[in-house]
């Protein structure tokens, strides 16, 4: 047996030996990967539902009705479902517990949430001082529809001319 032949058969099963291993350890890495990202989920899962029970405290401490909690409840998810631009749940929950910290009235939270939806989270943090500076609710409405981004107008286009154009200039 000369040497090629001897690397050949020592080659065939270290290669079979490398390629298993190369996938036990992609296999191994693939599933920490999903392990985290579960837990990542579970965690913001339990991050939202931290925020939603401190709301409903702060909205029974200052004596509002179990009809008046529900309507803020439904709309601040309402306005988090909506989802196309507004990306962060975690946005209309503090709008929602700043407005009942500030002793907003449950109508005036419920609109304002609405006006919320598909507003940009950028949009949203004008909403902080507005509230903190004892704003109406009808005027934080009035802002949040000021800063709505305007609805896209289709482009028109431009057909050529019927007749040729000229590049001469006469004198």
């Amino acid at each position: 047996m000369d040497l090629t032949q001897a690397i050949w058969a020592l080659g065939i099963p270290g290669v079979a030996i490398v390629c298993w291993a190369v996938t036990h350890v992609i296999g191994d890495w693939l599933e920490a990967r999903k392990a985290e990202g579960e837990l990542a989920l579970q965690l913001e899962e339990a991050r939202r539902a931290e925020s939603e029970l401190a709301l409903k405290r702060e909205l029974v401490a200052r004596g509002m009705s179990a009809e008046e909690i529900v309507r803020v409840l439904q709309a601040g998810n309402a306005a988090a479902a909506h989802g196309s631009v507004l990306a962060d749940q975690s946005a209309t929950k503090e709008i929602s517990q700043l407005l009942a910290e500030n002793s907003y009235s449950g109508d005036d939270i419920v609109k304002v949430l609405q006006a919320c939806q598909g507003m940009p989270v950028a949009a949203l943090a004008a909403v902080r001082p507005l509230i903190e500076n004892g704003y109406s609710g009808d005027d934080i409405v009035k802002a949040l529809k000021a800063c709505q981004p305007p609805e896209r107008v289709p482009q028109r286009d431009y057909e050529p001319a019927p007749w040729p154009a000229t590049t001469e200039i006469k004198n």
